[in-house]
């Protein structure tokens, strides 16, 4: 069990890091040319970010249900290694601070970065940006097309 989840990590993560190096590629080709695809292009990437890192929470919380079996069950007399490597016990928020726990979400913050340098804080607000008004003193004159009434 504990080769399967760790086969869904490392397939999960190789796939994650090829992706997140296309997408910073083409950012690099898009930053200050079009500002929609550059919106786009890191909103995909915060994305998948953030589902890699819950598919990465989920491999986390499974390894600690097996070892957590394997602790209940596992022979008074075996003395013998883990089926873990190491697991942190003494500090049992530890195993959320790995590196492919934490890779994904420093993956989020810097495309959450990257939209917020791209485009400012406007990304950021949900009001419209003002209208321009005419100014007063200058009529807004809409020339007449010829032929029409």
């Amino acid at each position: 069990m504990v080769q399967h989840e760790d086969e869904q990590a490392h397939r999960r993560l190789s796939w994650f890091g090829t992706f997140q190096g296309f997408l910073f590629a083409s950012l690099g080709f898009s930053w200050g040319k079009n500002t929609n695809l550059t919106l786009i292009i890191c909103l995909l990437g915060f994305a998948v970010a953030i589902l890699i890192a819950i598919g990465v929470g989920a491999y986390v919380m499974a390894i600690k249900r097996i070892h957590a079996c394997w602790i209940e069950h596992k022979p008074l007399d075996y003395n013998g290694p883990g089926i873990i490597g190491y697991f942190p016990i003494r500090w049992k928020f530890s195993v959320w601070t790995s590196a492919e726990m934490l890779l994904p979400l420093c993956f989020a913050v810097a495309w959450a970065s990257a939209m917020f340098f791209a485009h400012g804080p406007d990304v950021i607000s949900a009001a419209p940006p003002p209208l321009q008004t005419a100014d007063k003193e200058a009529p807004l004159v809409v020339p007449r097309q010829q032929g029409s009434h």
